[in-house]
């Protein structure tokens, strides 16, 4: 929930820890939910961007494409959000 972005803010670390067990250990649906509806949308912050970005620099690098491309996604989304924050 967009109000509770400090207790979403935990979580970041946790979700980017447990992404790649998720991915190898669910079927592709179940990870693929997993990564787009878990992913931290509502801590729409820098460190936020940063932690996405450091994950697909370092841990990206060799995880499966498909995973990658999830977050990337994901990443971009959240970049866009950012950006209009900084607008308004």
């Amino acid at each position: 929930r967009p109000l509770q972005s400090a207790l979403i803010e935990t979580y970041i670390p946790k979700y980017f820890g447990i992404l790649e067990n998720i991915w190898g250990g669910k079927s592709l649906e179940a990870a693929t939910q997993f990564v787009g509806l878990m992913f931290p949308t509502y801590a729409t912050t820098q460190p936020t961007l940063d932690t996405t970005n450091h994950w697909l620099d370092v841990t990206g690098k060799s995880s499966p494409a498909g995973l990658c491309r999830l977050v990337a996604e994901a990443r971009d989304s959240l970049a866009r959000a950012l950006q209009v924050q900084s607008a308004q």
